[in-house]
């Protein structure tokens, strides 16, 4: 099973993964700002509601890096049918 997923990472499209590699970018600043918020709550402890909000990016920053991974390998498997086909 862990080849079979190392494969499928090695295998992607060029274009795909460097639209991956830019997703996880732009998702690891959404964690970086959740961090700060998060960090900022812990030192100061100024309201709950600053929690909720960090808590709350941190986990829109997670979803993005899931999505970015999955759909990458979703789109390529599709170019890849795509591209057999006559």
């Amino acid at each position: 099973m862990i080849d079979f997923i190392k494969n499928k990472i090695l295998n992607i499209d060029s274009s795909i993964k460097s639209l991956i590699k830019k997703g996880s970018v732009f998702s690891l600043n959404i964690l970086f700002i959740a961090t700060l918020i998060l960090f900022t709550y812990t030192a100061f402890y100024s309201s709950p509601f600053l929690y909720n909000i960090g808590i709350l990016v941190f986990r829109i920053g997670i979803t993005y890096l899931c999505t970015f991974f999955v759909f990458g390998i979703t789109f390529n498997e599709i170019k890849n049918q795509i591209n057999i086909r006559p």
